[in-house]
Formats: C-alpha cells, sequence, structure tokens
C-alpha cells in the first residue's frame, strides 16, 4: 500500500481556478467549472495511484466573484491486493487573488479521502504564487492517524508555443518528517525529488496531452514507498481533458 503521506499535485489546483478552464455561470457571480480527463496513468508525484493502469477523473469547482472557490476532484485508484479502497475523492477551498496582471496569489486548504482506507485519510495546505508562466508552489500535508507529515516544493514553468499548444515543466523536492524512503541497504533519506515535462494542445474542444515523469527513486525505494519496485521510474503518460 502506498504511503499516502505524500500531497496530491498542487498543480490541479491551479488547473481549477485558471484561465484555461471554461466556467458556467450559475447566477449572484459564481461560476461553476467542471472537468473530465481520461489519463492513461494517475502519477500521483512521480508515482503510480494505478498501478500503472489508466484512470478516469472528474473535477467541479465553485468560484465566486471575488475569487473564493470550493470544489471536488474524484479518481479510481489502485493500491494493490493490501488496500481496499478503489476510489479517491478530494474536497477543497481556497482563495485566488490575481494581485495584478502577471502576479497571482492562490492559497487554500485541501481533504483528501479514500473508501474503505479511512486511515489514508489527510488534509493540507498550499500556497501558489504565480508571475506570468514561473509558478513556486508550498504544500504541507498531515495525516495525523499515520502521525506523518510532509513538505512539497515546487517550481513549474508554462511556455506558449501557440494559441493553442503550449509546455509545461515542473521540478518538486517532497520532504517527509520521517526518514520514510529506504534503500536497499536499509539506508532512510527524508527526500526525494520528481519532475515532469509536458506538452499540451487544445483540439476538438478538448486539451489532449503528452507527460514524461519521472523520479529519483530507486526501485528499492520506490517499493518501500508504494510496494512495489516498478511505480516510481520515467513513463510517458497521455491525457485527454473536456472542460465544461
Amino acid at each position: 500500500m502506498i504511503r499516502k503521506n505524500v500531497p496530491l499535485a498542487a498543480t490541479l489546483l491551479v488547473f481549477f481556478v485558471s484561465t484555461h478552464v471554461l466556467a458556467i455561470p450559475v447566477g449572484g457571480g459564481f461560476d461553476l467549472g467542471i472537468d473530465v480527463t481520461a489519463a492513461s496513468d494517475y502519477r500521483y508525484f512521480g508515482i503510480s495511484q494505478t498501478l500503472g493502469d489508466p484512470a478516469l477523473q472528474v473535477g467541479a469547482t465553485l468560484t465566486s466573484p471575488i475569487g473564493a472557490y470550493i470544489g471536488t476532484w474524484v479518481t479510481n485508484v489502485d493500491f494493490g491486493s493490501t488496500a481496499k479502497s478503489k476510489t479517491e475523492q478530494d474536497y477543497y477551498a481556497g482563495w485566488y487573488i490575481p494581485v495584478s496582471d502577471n502576479f497571482s496569489i492562490d492559497v487554500g486548504w485541501l481533504k483528501y479521502t479514500y473508501d474503505k482506507n479511512s486511515e489514508l485519510n489527510q488534509s493540507s495546505y498550499y500556497v501558489i504564487t504565480t508571475y506570468e508562466g514561473l509558478k513556486l508552489t508550498y504544500q504541507y500535508t498531515d495525516n495525523m492517524l499515520q502521525k506523518q507529515t510532509s513538505n512539497y516544493t515546487a517550481l513549474s514553468y508554462e511556455y506558449p508555443l501557440t494559441d493553442d499548444s503550449r509546455i509545461n515543466v515542473r521540478y518538486g523536492v517532497l520532504d517527509y518528517k520521517d526518514n520514510s524512503i529506504i534503500s536497499g541497504s536499509s539506508k532512510g533519506r527524508s527526500k526525494y525529488a520528481e519532475w515532469e515535462a509536458r506538452f499540451e494542445k487544445d483540439y476538438l474542444e478538448a486539451t489532449w496531452s503528452a507527460s514524461l515523469v519521472d523520479t529519483d527513486l530507486s526501485s528499492s525505494e520506490c517499493k518501500s514507498l508504494s510496494g512495489y519496485d516498478d511505480l516510481c521510474s520515467a513513463e510517458l503518460v497521455f491525457s485527454v481533458t473536456k472542460k465544461f
């Protein structure tokens, strides 16, 4: 079973409130954004959450006129025979603050829940600052039942190629409170790095993407976190997202 004190990609939260997301007016200045994604794998900061199998993901976000928002996000998961949970559902609330035309701040709270495995449930707090295409993310996660905390810091950049295509790159470091990452020689460490390079293109009213995802975890270190030794290595992940 994977150690779920790894925070969910905070970039998802930016995705929910970014200008790429369409919105349905619901009155009073409130907008509802809905997105549906089919992906060849659900990689969670470099580690597969579906044993390398495809994932179907649905998100919904309600935004207010002042930038405050609430939402939920659901995906299938598979942690192997040691876990019963087949669904992850996240709840979040935050405030997106456009300080200027080029600079914004996003602060919020995120709750992860897992059916039939409540010991995996956890809460996170995040701050995301964006200057033009450059994004700095910090996220603190606490799993009270497992008595484990983690800090995640990432730097990412989006470069527009054309009006309907772009490249995204990200480098992040996850730091556990304890030496939770164990190598084959039984040496422990608290940090690991993950990165992603993604190409996106808007086509047929959907966003298509191809991502190269990787970590610096060895196969034995990967097994210490996920229970498997082949879920943390480099992989090309394909996805398509439809926004409503």
